[in-house]
């Protein structure tokens, strides 16, 4: 069968759309003129993609395994959500999926969703389904990952989350939080003159950093580039501070290492040519 990814895109931000404007009430009508007009389709109705050529599958759906299945083969990893788990764990036939099972690892993503209520079920949960598989708090490698987990009076609002959530100890929660980094460029920045064939540049950029010997092929292309070498030592560093140097990469806001480099270098020279 023909099936247009745009269209049944469509049919199902229509459906999100009807959901969210009638489940939820809006006290400000701007609020619901607002979202009407976020989700608007007609914009997407313009796209050329509504034309085709569409996608053409024999089987646009396929059948997931059986639970016996599962148990037969033994499941490594299982991806799911708080009211299945629940489900999978009171219904008799679904039970053995987890009887005996390792449960090294349990990850929750979107964690500061699980509070008051919600939150306090689903940490019972964790609890009866590692009483269910016959494991201990420390057998058990968990995870809870958010970007808003944070309280300016209390520091450590993450760990004592984690601590409560999962039923461990404070002490053995490790967080891993960001730090802001701020740029840092050279008070004297030049532009490189640019390479004859800047083609052939370009397309050694692009292999360089995957090339077996990163170092020589960085270096080598860099060179190509703006007719300078860069300074000695571990090559993503002396790049780095080399691009430091450089105004239209400063302009740009572009500055980093290995996985970076191509970008950094091909913006680098881009605006000098």
């Amino acid at each position: 069968m023909a099936l247009n990814p745009i269209v049944y895109t469509e049919e199902i931000v229509r459906s999100f759309l009807r959901y969210q404007l009638t489940a939820y009430p809006f006290a400000d009508e701007r609020l619901h003129a607002q979202m009407r007009r976020l989700l608007s389709l007609d914009v997407t109705r313009q796209s050329p993609l509504l034309k085709g050529p569409y996608i053409s599958i024999a089987r646009p759906f396929r059948e997931g395994a059986a639970v016996d299945e599962l148990i037969a083969e033994g499941v490594l990893i299982l991806l799911t959500n708080v009211k299945q788990l629940e489900l999978l764990l009171t219904r008799q036939k679904d039970v053995d999926l987890f009887a005996g099972a390792r449960l090294d690892s349990l990850v929750f993503d979107e964690a500061h969703t699980f509070t008051g209520a919600r939150g306090a079920e689903t940490a019972c949960l964790i609890r009866r389904l590692r009483s269910f598989c016959g494991r201990d708090a420390s057998d058990t490698a968990c995870m809870a990952t958010s970007a808003t987990i944070v309280d300016e009076g209390n520091p450590d609002a993450a760990r004592d989350f984690a601590s409560r959530f999962f039923g461990v100890p404070p002490g053995e929660v490790v967080t891993v939080g960001e730090a802001y980094e701020p740029e840092v460029w050279e008070g004297d920045r030049s532009l490189p003159q640019g390479p004859s064939d800047p083609a052939a540049a370009l397309a050694t950029c692009a292999t360089a950093v995957d090339d077996a010997d990163a170092d020589t092929a960085v270096r080598a292309a860099y060179l190509q580039l703006t007719g300078e070498e860069f300074g000695e030592g571990e090559y993503t560093v002396a790049l780095h501070s080399a691009l430091s140097k450089a105004e239209k990469t400063s302009q740009n806001g572009i500055i980093g290492t290995q996985k970076q480099i191509k970008l950094a270098m091909v913006r680098r020279n881009y605006y000098a040519w």
